[in-house]
This record gives structure tokens, sequence and C-alpha cells, in this order.
């Protein structure tokens, strides 16, 4: 399969991830600061889930799908795989177990793992260097 190698396009497919992790992480933190904080009321989730929540899930997912399939980001990889585990995780858990009070603390652990795969296991240049 062809890689992906046009330098705007993967800058564009970056921003888009990005910006799709945001509404997620950004929508469930603000579901859950107005659920803790009695604020939350059933229109208000209607909009969280509507608008913030499902399109950054369902963009994240995408974007991701095409990451793998087009990058040089490869599911042989093992921190893409722990990621698209614990992406799946997290998606499950704020749909199936949403009613169970653990399970905000559950999501905001999965959503710490996956900040912190990301950042700590970003491929590194290695650069011999020759003294």
């Amino acid at each position: 399969m062809q890689k992906l190698t046009n330098y705007y396009a993967l800058k564009g497919l970056k921003c888009i991830h990005l910006l799709a992790t945001v509404l997620w992480c950004g929508g469930s933190l603000a579901a859950m600061l107005l659920y803790y904080t009695e604020g939350l009321s059933t229109s208000v989730e209607i909009v969280l889930h509507t608008y913030l929540i499902r399109p950054g899930i369902w963009t994240l997912i995408a974007t991701g799908v095409i990451y793998t399939l087009f990058t040089s980001f490869s599911c042989k990889q093992r921190w893409v795989r722990t990621k698209w585990i614990v992406t799946f995780a997290t998606a499950l858990s704020g749909v199936f177990i949403a009613s169970v009070p653990m399970a905000d603390l559950v999501k905001v652990i999965l959503m710490v793992a996956l900040v912190i795969i990301s950042v700590y296991h970003l491929p590194k240049n290695k650069v011999k260097r020759t003294v």
C-alpha cells in the first residue's frame, strides 16, 4: 500500500486528529465536571454528546485508521497497538458503563494513559554521532 508522504497532507491529518482528540477529551471532561457540580441537564448532555464527544470519537478513529494504513505508523509498532486498545476501551467505557460512578474515574485514567502513550512512545530519530 502506498504511503502518504505529502508534507501538507500529513500536517492537515495531524491537525484534524488533534482537534478530534480535543473535542472528545474536552467534551468528556466538561460532561464530568457538570455532572459533579450538578449543572448537567438532559439538554446540555445531549448537546455535549451530539456536537463534541461522538464526532470527536468517530473523527479520531477515522484519522487513526488513515494514519495506520497510509503512514509509517503501522500496527506493527507496539505503542500504536496499545493506543488503539486504550482508545477503544475508553470509548466503550463511556458507552457501556457510563451510568456507573466508577466509569468517570475509568475514563479519566484511560485518557491520561492515552496522553502518556502518545507523548512518551513517540518514535525518536536515532542519529549516530561520530566524534
